[in-house]
């Protein structure tokens, strides 16, 4: 994630799924350049290496922990690693980049429109990106409170309950959205217990912890809000 305090609470696991967007994203249009912006401990970077989807490509990414970019070096996929803010990304050269992924970032981030502006700063023209995050119905709960509010995750500085919050910022940026869906969102049982054993931080290559993951409850009123699109 681009917050650097939260390796300390998330837990991570290495998998060869890739979200059916992002895997349409990348077999779609040609390209070459990839970027990850918030790239976490690479989780997804991972797994489009197991599907051979990073051969013969010029990736990026890029994350606020250092922590989580040494775990994405050591993933030794060839990767360009580098700490740094998604908000100012400026490592990552104008219009360089043909395909940009980034997942569960912009809710943290302390302005969203930077972030924005950087992603299509750095996109080239006609370039695709795919973004996810959290989407919230005005009837929502969970059990954390942040600023007042209740919210799926302490360390998010936003949840966004319209579509036009967002949508209407990429567009302002030249960011044209093709493809949105929500999911409702469902929490790992697996993920609760690790966090209460102490064993958040660390990234797992575990198929039967993997497996075990995939036992969720629903969130009351919370979505997995995706979105593909181009830089026009």
């Amino acid at each position: 994630m681009n917050a650097a305090g939260d390796e300390a609470r998330h837990i991570h696991f290495y998998s060869e799924e890739i979200p059916d967007l992002v895997a349409r994203c990348a077999t779609g249009s040609p390209w070459h350049t990839f970027l990850d912006a918030g790239c976490g401990d690479g989780c997804l970077l991972y797994a489009l290496g197991k599907q051979d989807l990073l051969r013969g490509k010029e990736a990026y990414a890029i994350d606020l922990s250092p922590t989580r970019v040494e775990r994405v070096r050591e993933l030794g996929l060839g990767v360009q690693c580098m700490v740094g803010d998604v908000c100012d990304m400026r490592g990552i050269g104008d219009g360089t980049i043909d395909l940009l992924v980034t997942t569960q970032v912009i809710e943290h981030v302390v302005d969203d429109e930077k972030m924005v502006q950087e992603m299509s700063r750095v996109l080239r023209s006609g370039g695709s990106f795919y973004l996810n995050t959290v989407f919230k119905k005005w009837f929502a709960w969970y059990y954390h409170r942040c600023n007042g509010k209740w919210v799926i995750e302490p360390s998010h500085l936003r949840e966004y309950t319209r579509d036009s919050q967002l949508l209407d910022l990429l567009g302002e940026y030249g960011l044209e959205v093709t493809e949105t869906r929500k999911v409702p969102a469902r929490y790992s049982i697996l993920d609760f217990i690790l966090h209460r054993t102490g064993a958040s931080g660390r990234a797992y290559e575990n198929r039967l912890l993997a497996l075990l993951r995939r036992i969720k409850i629903p969130i009351f009123g919370y979505y997995n809000w995706e979105m593909t699109g181009r830089r026009r």
